[in-house]
């Protein structure tokens, strides 16, 4: 694509084979990233930020970024950003994400935004260049999720149509049970090739629960050459309620407990602290550390994603040990 850019990616074994913990490697760091919404945090200078996350061991920044006219905002104060947290060691993506890029305005505009970030990158020097660009689009929040043109084939559509636009394979997020359906089977299949990196939300409190249901994404990663980190939750979260696969017949259970996962008339609900660490960073920190050890199993892990870190506030814990 003329004028696109091509994002400086390490690079990855193109090897497509099965993970075994047989060849697995030492146990990985956890390569911490985290997420951060509100751009006031880094278009101030982002010292309080840089300074915060490298605290926690932060390694990784996903930041959003104002867009106006076509083109990036406060060019001065993003480029310095970065120079800033490449001094500690921080590594500076931006994140786009909303369900409607699936849909053809939204889409659009999601376009429009690629382009511009890709000018951004073009115009200035590389070392106040964002390292990627990451999508979280999760299009399965909209009402008509399922119906036709609002469904799986337009998801990957889509991410084809932003990784062509931006110039190079993304980082895109995706819940963990993708993998679990034909359909996301297939869409794992379109994207592939537009995929440098996949973050899987596994937002569960219990360790070997959230490594688990990150393991089809993992053996995918492993054969597709893909990086793939894993996300815990530290934010307000509601309950979650999906469909109980076992027999109808099997009717009304009363909770075991209060926070135990429990089935009514075909639905399991998962409370909200079994889903985020809720702000207990301590508690999550451990938590990575025993998910960081299990994932190292497989080759294709990258690192752990903190998602709901309050980055402006002096931290509560560390990921040092």
């Amino acid at each position: 694509m003329p004028g696109a850019v091509t994002y400086p990616f390490p690079p990855w074994p193109p090897e497509r084979e099965h993970d075994t913990a047989a060849a697995a490697p030492a146990p990985h760091t956890l390569d911490a990233g985290a997420w951060v919404w509100q751009p006031e945090a880094w278009r101030d200078g982002g010292h309080a930020l840089v300074r915060n996350a490298a605290a926690r061991g932060v390694k990784h920044l996903y930041i959003t970024l104002v867009i106006a006219a076509g083109e990036v905002e406060h060019r001065p104060e993003l480029a310095s950003f970065i120079r800033q947290a490449a001094k500690a060691n921080i590594a500076v993506e931006a994140v786009e994400g909303d369900p409607h890029m699936i849909l053809r305005e939204g889409l659009a505009n999601a376009l429009a935004r690629a382009r511009s970030i890709a000018r951004y990158q073009e115009d200035v020097p590389a070392a106040a260049r964002l390292a990627g660009i990451q999508y979280d689009i999760e299009p399965y929040a909209l009402p008509d999720w399922g119906t036709k043109s609002v469904d799986h084939a337009a998801w990957s559509d889509a991410v084809i149509a932003l990784a062509q636009a931006v110039g190079g394979p993304v980082h895109l997020v995706l819940p963990f049970w993708i993998a679990d359906e034909p359909a996301g089977a297939r869409f794992l299949r379109d994207v592939e090739d537009s995929v440098k990196e996949l973050t899987v939300m596994s937002y569960r409190t219990d360790s070997a629960l959230a490594a688990s249901l990150a393991e089809p994404l993992l053996r995918w990663g492993g054969m597709a050459g893909k990086r793939v980190r894993i996300a815990l939750e530290a934010g307000p979260v509601a309950c979650e309620a999906e469909e109980d696969p076992v027999p109808a017949a099997r009717g009304r259970s009363a909770p075991i407990e209060k926070d135990a996962v429990y089935a009514g008339r075909g639905v399991i609900r998962t409370p909200s602290d079994r889903i985020s660490f809720l702000g207990d960073e301590r508690r999550m920190f451990a938590a990575a550390r025993e998910v960081a050890r299990a994932a190292s199993a497989w080759r294709a892990f990258a690192g752990i994603g903190f998602h709901g870190l309050a980055l402006s506030n002096r931290p509560k814990g560390s990921l040092a040990r």
